[in-house]
């Protein structure tokens, strides 16, 4: 039903992406839902470019975050490395 632990949860996936690209900067971009009726943000990677002020990206990893299993908390982050 989950993924994680029911009390709180945390997990980042990595991913390389960029083929001779060194990730000298990085972008963050979030969005965030209580109790699954408010959400808010963006987490998109062209949002997390523009945060770190990425052209070229070496890195797109993800990053998840809850509490209760997400219901009470939930938060997924996208994040960018590259250089510009």
């Amino acid at each position: 039903m989950w993924k994680g632990g029911f009390f709180y949860h945390r997990n980042t996936t990595p991913g390389p992406i960029g083929i001779g690209v060194e990730p000298k900067v990085e972008g963050r971009a979030c969005s965030n839902s209580y109790l699954g009726l408010f959400s808010f943000g963006n987490s998109r990677i062209e949002a997390a470019k523009k945060n770190g002020n990425i052209q070229k990206v070496a890195f797109v990893d993800y990053e998840n975050s809850g509490v209760f299993a997400g219901f009470i908390y939930h938060q997924f982050c996208t994040i960018v490395k590259g250089s510009n």
